[in-house]
């Protein structure tokens, strides 16, 4: 595959992979993005529910999957977890009350 460029078209072809890269290639970027993030706040929280019997359990696995995220989205991760493991015990105990005041 040849990708040399004439010199007398450089500044044509630097505008056509300027307008790639903007109309093509950032959204796809973005959109990829943001479906990686929606997968992680559904799956996350009840796989690792699923995996821990304490909140302590298995704690260095998940400091290295939530060091690349930011704080916001640790929290929210987190609190979805806890609401779920919250659901799962009270099912468990059969506490009727706490899940109808949900």
């Amino acid at each position: 595959m040849d990708l040399r460029v004439d010199p007398s078209e450089v500044a044509e072809v630097l505008t056509s992979l300027r307008e790639l890269v903007r109309d093509v290639i950032l959204p796809r970027l973005t959109d990829l993005e943001e479906q990686v993030r929606h997968l992680r706040k559904v799956t996350w929280p009840v796989c690792q529910g699923l995996r821990e019997k304490t909140q302590l359990d298995d704690i260095q696995a998940k400091r290295e999957f939530l060091s690349e995220l930011d704080p916001g989205e640790i929290e929210m991760l987190l609190r979805l977890k806890s609401k779920g493991l919250l659901f799962e015990e009270t099912n468990a105990l059969k506490l009727d009350k706490l899940n109808r005041n949900k």
